[in-house]
């Protein structure tokens, strides 16, 4: 499994993504020969600035807004996007993908959640006013 440690202790989780990313493809073309090792980091960072949300990231995971001294580290385990691990604990990343099905559910479901919840609130002022009456 292939780990890359990003240091967060300045920079947001997406700022620090792109300087090591910059950083790592600047070194990969000063050295003039292949490295397969850099490929795949790079393929992994380039993978996570696409299809990252880091604003909802951030908002949930407040480790990954910057100023943070917690391990975080992105890992490539066996699906196509890389994982997120802070202190070792791999972060649950469907809700954090831009344009997923998942999200689009998730969101479907909370929205429709409080729209229940407003007609049973509306539901119940009606009856309490009727009552009144």
């Amino acid at each position: 499994m292939k780990e890359i440690v990003l240091d967060l202790r300045v920079f947001c989780i997406e700022t620090a993504t792109k300087r090591f990313y910059n950083h790592l493809l600047s070194e990969y073309f000063s050295n003039k020969k292949e490295d397969e090792e850099s490929e795949k980091k790079l393929d992994m960072l380039q993978k996570a600035m696409t299809y990252y949300d880091f604003s909802s990231l951030r908002s949930i995971h407040k480790e990954l807004a910057g100023k943070s001294n917690a391990r975080i580290a992105l890992i490539n385990n066996t699906g196509n996007i890389p994982s997120i691990t802070i202190d070792n604990r791999i972060i649950d990343m469907k809700a954090f993908i831009k344009n997923s099905d998942y999200k689009a559910a998730s969101l479907y479901s909370f929205a429709f959640s409080g729209w229940l919840e407003f007609v049973r609130t509306r539901s119940k002022r009606t009856k309490t006013a009727i009552k009144l009456q």
